[in-house]
């Protein structure tokens, strides 16, 4: 009777011990896969970054304007034009914006309100990109916004439904040295609510 109890408290030990074994191999492999998901994420992060930064680089290029530091409030900075104004562009790039919307948290709007109220001569602009056709071979083109760049008067959170759609670069040019009166109304900052016609 000894050896048979010493024998069933053997087998529900080792029971226990491969319960164990396999339930750390189990957390093993979550904790795994969940850093290589970390991984990929910050790597794809990264990435789109990178390439957004690109963008507004190549854009600073060809307005033949500075493109700050990435931790500068402005992305580019464009000299004073016609217009008298040190104009300050905020560039968004979409590669991968299902919703169409610049957006620009309540903080980062500040910064560079602050920046604009600093002196008299300054003036916030919104520049939207849409590479969704572009990047990575187009692998978003479903999301192509049907413009590749919009542009607005001031810097917040804009769908590209309430912006002025660009065609060319000299166009773009035009709408930044261009007086408030004389913008589109979907390039001015404040835009009038449509109203019925009664």
């Amino acid at each position: 009777r000894s050896s048979s109890r010493e024998t069933r408290a053997n087998e529900l030990m080792q029971r226990r011990a491969k319960v164990i074994r396999k339930a750390r191999t189990k957390r093993d492999v979550d904790n795994a896969r969940a850093a290589r998901a970390k991984s990929t994420h910050k790597s794809s992060t990264g990435e789109k970054q990178q390439y957004a930064n690109t963008q507004a680089i190549t854009l600073a290029k060809r307005l033949g304007a500075k493109h700050t530091s990435n931790n500068h409030t402005i992305d580019i900075v464009m000299p004073k034009g016609r217009s008298k104004k040190t104009n300050g562009l905020e560039v968004k790039t979409f590669v991968d914006n299902k919703n169409g919307k610049v957006t620009m948290h309540t903080e980062s709007k500040l910064r560079k309100k602050a920046w604009e109220v600093k002196r008299a001569t300054h003036q916030l602009h919104t520049v939207a990109l849409d590479h969704h056709k572009k990047f990575k071979g187009g692998e978003n083109r479903k999301l192509y916004t049907g413009n590749d760049m919009y542009y607005r008067r001031g810097a917040g959170s804009y769908n590209t439904g309430k912006m002025h759609p660009v065609k060319s670069l000299a166009e773009l040019k035009r709408l930044v040295n261009m007086s408030d009166a004389k913008l589109p109304p979907l390039a001015r900052e404040k835009q009038g609510r449509n109203r019925k016609a009664k």
